[in-house]
């Protein structure tokens, strides 16, 4: 088995001008989960999903630029919503 350098865990893609997606390429497709960063004025919403294998904020900078996350912790809502509805209700 390889291992993959914690600098090279993440794959990021920016989706519109304030929305990014944060993948984790080297997880299994079916397994893998998806992180979104949307930018705000005056904060950012991360959305992390992802399996916490490599630290997101110690390595994605885009994290981080605005002071970091405020709550850590493992926060769950239940309210199903589509990717495009969720995106769109926290603009």
């Amino acid at each position: 088995m390889n291992r993959i350098a914690p600098e090279n865990w993440y794959q990021i893609k920016k989706i519109g001008e304030d929305v990014t997606y944060i993948s984790e390429p080297y997880i299994k497709e079916f397994y893998r989960c998806n992180i979104w960063h949307v930018r705000g004025s005056q904060s950012d919403m991360l959305v992390d999903s992802g399996m916490g294998v490599v630290s997101l904020t110690n390595w994605v900078s885009i994290v981080t630029e605005k002071g970091g996350p405020r709550n850590r912790g493992n926060r769950r809502y239940h309210q199903p919503r589509s990717g495009e509805e969720a995106l769109l209700a926290a603009k």
